[in-house]
C-alpha cells in the first residue's frame, strides 16, 4: 500500500467553508417560539424569558465564519489584505472528520477538515483534485515542530540546560512544547445559561400566582429550567481535560537528544532513550462498537506505559513524530531491538 503524496498548496487559494453558530440558529428559534406563545402580549413573563435565547444568539453568531477563499503562504494562511494572516506556528490543531490520524494512516481521504488556530477555527473546503486527505498533509506538514517553552519553572531550567548542551556539543535543537487547550465554554455562555435556570423558576412561580396563565407559563418556566441546568452541567463538563489532570496549565515537554522531560499533572521525570521500548500513537476511532479511546501517545518504559495526552501547542501527530524521531536517531539499533 502506497502511502499518499503530500500536496504542496503554496501560492494556491483554498475555498472556506460558511460555518454557521448552530447555537446561535437553535437560540434565535427559541426565542421566537417564546414570542410565539405571549399571544396578544398578556404575558409579560414569557416575553422577559424570550430575551435570554435572544441575547444568547447574539453571543454565539460572533462564531459565525462566513464562505471565502484563504490563500496557502510559505508564511502561513491569509484571507484577505486586512485579516492578519494565520502563521503556521499560531495553528495548534487540524482535524480530518473530527480526528487527528497520523498522515500516512488517515482511515479515509474524504470529508471535512477542520483548523483551530489562536483566533478561531475554519473548515477548507475540498474538491475532486483538491482531498480532506490532501489538505490535512499538506497543512500539517507545514506546521513547525517546535511548540512555545513551557511554563513549569522545573521543566524551562531543564530546556536552558538542554541548550546549553546541545551547543556545546553541537546536538541537535531540542523541541518543548507548552500547555495548549480550546476555549470550549465562556463566561458568558454559563452566565446566560444560569440566567435562564434563574428566569425558568421566576416564570413558574409566576404561574402558580397567576391561575389564567398558568397552563401557559408553568410548562414554559420548567423546560426554560430544565435547559438551564442540563446546558451548564454540559458546559462544564466540556472543560474536562484528558487523563483527569486538574492543572492544564502546567503540562509541558522537553525533547532532546539525551531523553524526554515531561509534567503533565502529577507525572513528573526525566527519560533518557536507551530506556524507551517503544513509542505508540493511539488515535481516537470514531466508529465502531468498542468504547472510543482518549487520544495519546503511549511511550513505553520498564514496568510502566507513559501516556501522553492532547495537552499542548502543536498536534499530537506532530508530538508523536518527533519522540519517535529522537527514539530513532538516539537510541539506536539497540533500543529498536528490544520493542
Amino acid at each position: 500500500m502506497t502511502t499518499p503524496e503530500t500536496l504542496d498548496l503554496k501560492g494556491q487559494s483554498i475555498p472556506v467553508r460558511p460555518q454557521w453558530p448552530t447555537w446561535s440558529i437553535l437560540c434565535l428559534l427559541a426565542a421566537i417560539g417564546v414570542l410565539a406563545m405571549t399571544g396578544t402580549g398578556d404575558k409579560p413573563a414569557l416575553m422577559v424569558l424570550a430575551l435570554l435565547p435572544l441575547a444568547w444568539a447574539l453571543v454565539a453568531w460572533k462564531r459565525f465564519v462566513p464562505a471565502r477563499q484563504v490563500a496557502v503562504t510559505a508564511e502561513g494562511l491569509r484571507f484577505d489584505a486586512i485579516t492578519p494572516a494565520i502563521r503556521y506556528g499560531e495553528i495548534r490543531r487540524i482535524q480530518i472528520n473530527a480526528l487527528q490520524p497520523l498522515p500516512d494512516a488517515l482511515p479515509m481521504e474524504s470529508g471535512a477538515v477542520r483548523i483551530v488556530h489562536d483566533g478561531g477555527e475554519f473548515s477548507p473546503g475540498t474538491s475532486r483534485q483538491l482531498t480532506a486527505g490532501g489538505v490535512y498533509r499538506s497543512i500539517l506538514a507545514e506546521l513547525p515542530a517546535d511548540g512555545e517553552e513551557p511554563k513549569d519553572p522545573l521543566l524551562s531550567a531543564h530546556l536552558q540546560d538542554c541548550l546549553a548542551a546541545a551547543e556545546s556539543r553541537g546536538d541537535e535543537h531540542p523541541v518543548s512544547y507548552a500547555a495548549w487547550q480550546p476555549q470550549r465554554t465562556t463566561r458568558s455562555g454559563l452566565f446566560l445559561l444560569a440566567t435562564l435556570l434563574v428566569a425558568g423558576v421566576w416564570v413558574g412561580v409566576a404561574g402558580v400566582s397567576n391561575p389564567d396563565v398558568a397552563d401557559v407559563l408553568l410548562p414554559s418556566g420548567l423546560m426554560a429550567a430544565i435547559v438551564g441546568v442540563l446546558g451548564t452541567l454540559f458546559l462544564n463538563g466540556s472543560k474536562r481535560v484528558p487523563g483527569g489532570i486538574k492543572e492544564p496549565d502546567r503540562v509541558g515537554m522537553v525533547i532532546s537528544a539525551e531523553g524526554f522531560a515531561l509534567v503533565q499533572g502529577p507525572l513528573r521525570g526525566v527519560a533518557k532513550w536507551t530506556e524507551i521500548r517503544d513509542v505508540r500513537y493511539v488515535p481516537r476511532h470514531r466508529f465502531g462498537l468498542v468504547p472510543r479511546p482518549v487520544p495519546r501517545v503511549e511511550i513505553k518504559l520498564p514496568g510502566v506505559i507513559v501516556d501522553v495526552y492532547d495537552l499542548y501547542d502543536r498536534p499530537l501527530p506532530l508530538v508523536f513524530e518527533q519522540l519517535e524521531e529522537h527514539r530513532q536517531l538516539y537510541a539506536g539499533t539497540a533500543a529498536g531491538a528490544t520493542t
